[in-house]
């Protein structure tokens, strides 16, 4: 019987290369506040009389309610779907089950 070849181990060496830091990585659960990152400079807080609603966008009240039809016309028709699908699933339950 012929002796099989094995297999070469590689071997890896650490030239000391940073591939990811890894610094903000925390076990699951633990939490990381951004102004306790490594003695970091903390960010600058916003000014207190801004309101929380700082997206930028200022809207008028119809572009406002457009907005919000738009919303509804986009998930309404999903949820109506979902709640047909569970409803047909209940019912084909029932008729098996009965």
């Amino acid at each position: 019987m012929a002796k099989k070849d094995k297999k070469e181990k590689i071997v890896y060496v650490d030239d000391g290369r940073t591939i990811y830091d890894m610094s903000l990585v925390t076990r699951p659960g633990e939490v990381v506040l951004p102004e306790k990152q490594n003695g970091k400079d903390k960010p600058k807080k916003e000014d207190k009389n801004k309101s929380n609603k700082s997206s930028g966008i200022e809207l008028t009240k119809g572009e406002r309610w457009a907005l919000i039809k738009a919303a509804y016309a986009t998930y309404l028709p999903i949820l109506f779907i979902g709640l047909l699908g569970l409803a047909v699933a209940v019912g084909l339950f029932m008729l098996i089950w009965g």
